[in-house]
């Protein structure tokens, strides 16, 4: 079961930086980087939020 997941997320992995890319190189680099930067800001608010809330078990 897991490495079932783990080839389906490396695909969208793969996907999504073709994507990322192709947008890069097709004159949209700025774009690109901003949406990154906002993705990333985004990304770190859920995870302090979640650690705030102490979602993850300690190991």
């Amino acid at each position: 079961m897991l490495d079932t997941l783990l080839l389906d997320e490396t695909r969208h992995i793969a996907y999504t930086a073709a994507l990322i890319e192709e947008f890069a190189r097709n004159g949209q680099a700025v774009q690109v980087k901003q949406l990154m930067r906002e993705r990333l800001s985004d990304f770190n608010a859920i995870t302090n939020e979640e650690m705030e809330r102490n979602v993850f078990e300690s190991v």
